[in-house]
């Protein structure tokens, strides 16, 4: 394995080859969603990460299809929400 010298430390360690894996979400895409869903499918995607992680759980392509049923749990969840106030509203605006 190759080595480094650490700035901080001045130490020798050992450089360990990694993957990494990320997927990028784009509220721009889903602007039927309310205020704040971008950030709401961010920390979702963010928390499946860690739990992979957690669990033992470092294959790309796992993570990645972790990250994105967090998305889409997170958009079904928020659309339904929507679709339900809609209905009370309109349910409110017949009975005046």
């Amino acid at each position: 394995m190759a080595t480094v010298i650490d700035d901080d430390t001045g130490e020798e360690v050992q450089v360990v080859p990694v993957e990494a894996v990320a997927a990028v979400s784009s509220i721009s895409a889903w602007s039927d969603l309310p205020p704040g869903a971008g950030k709401q499918i961010e920390e979702a995607m963010a928390a499946a990460a860690s739990q992979c992680m957690e669990a033992g759980i470092s294959e790309p392509d796992a993570v990645r299809e972790a990250m994105l049923k967090a998305r889409d749990s997170v958009r079904i969840a928020l659309r339904a929400q929507m679709i339900s106030e809609r209905s009370q509203y309109e349910a409110a605006q017949q009975g005046r």
